[in-house]
C-alpha cells in the first residue's frame, strides 16, 4: 500500500500542476488572487483523478498572498472502509523528499537567491570539478574531469550524473 500511495500522490500532485497551469489568467480574482472559476477546476482534476482510479483521495491546500485559498479533501482516505478524507488525515510521505525540496528550489528562485542556470557549485562547492567514471564498476583511479558543471535546472530535471551507489553490503555501506 506505501508504494501505491507514493505513485498516487504524485499523479496528484501532477494534476494539481496542471489545472493550476491552465486556469484562466486571473480575471476576477478571488482567495489568493485566484479565480475562483480556476479554484473549482482543481476539485474538479482531483475528483477526476479519484473517478479514474489515480488516486483514492486527496487533500489540497492553496495558499497566497498570505491567505489559504482553498482547502478541499476528496475521495477516501480508506476506499475498503468507505472513511472520507479529511483535511486533517494523515499521510505517509515516502519518497516525497524530491518534491519538497523542488517546491523549496523554487521558492528560492521566485526569491532571487539563484537561477535556473546557475552553477550548483556556486551554491555547494563541495560540488565543483567533479569527475566521471565511464561505468560504475570502472576503478576510481581512471576517473575524468566532467566536461561541464552541474545547473540547478540538472538537479531538479534528475540529470546532474549524480547516482545512488550500490548499497550491497561490503561495497559502499557504512556497516
Amino acid at each position: 500500500m506505501g508504494t501505491s500511495i507514493s505513485r498516487r500522490g504524485v499523479l496528484a500532485g501532477a494534476s494539481v500542476a496542471g489545472v493550476m497551469a491552465s486556469m484562466p489568467a486571473f480575471a476576477k480574482a478571488g482567495p489568493g488572487g485566484f479565480s475562483p472559476e480556476g479554484l473549482k477546476g482543481v476539485t474538479g482534476a482531483m475528483q477526476a483523478a479519484i473517478d479514474r482510479g489515480d488516486a483514492a483521495g486527496v487533500v489540497t491546500l492553496l495558499y497566497r498572498h498570505g491567505e489559504i485559498a482553498q482547502v478541499d479533501a476528496v475521495g477516501y482516505q480508506d476506499e475498503a472502509a468507505k472513511t472520507p478524507m479529511r483535511r486533517a488525515t494523515i499521510f505517509r510521505i515516502a519518497s516525497m523528499t524530491k518534491p519538497i525540496t523542488a517546491v523549496a528550489t523554487l521558492m528560492l528562485i521566485e526569491e532571487g537567491k539563484f537561477g535556473l542556470s546557475t552553477p550548483v557549485e556556486n551554491i555547494l562547492p563541495e560540488l565543483a570539478d567533479r569527475k566521471l567514471l565511464a561505468g560504475p564498476a570502472d576503478p576510481l583511479n581512471t576517473a575524468k574531469p566532467a566536461p561541464h558543471g552541474i545547473l540547478v535546472s540538472d538537479l531538479l530535471t534528475h540529470r546532474s550524473g549524480i547516482v545512488t551507489p550500490d548499497t550491497a553490503p561490503g561495497r559502499w555501506s557504512r556497516r
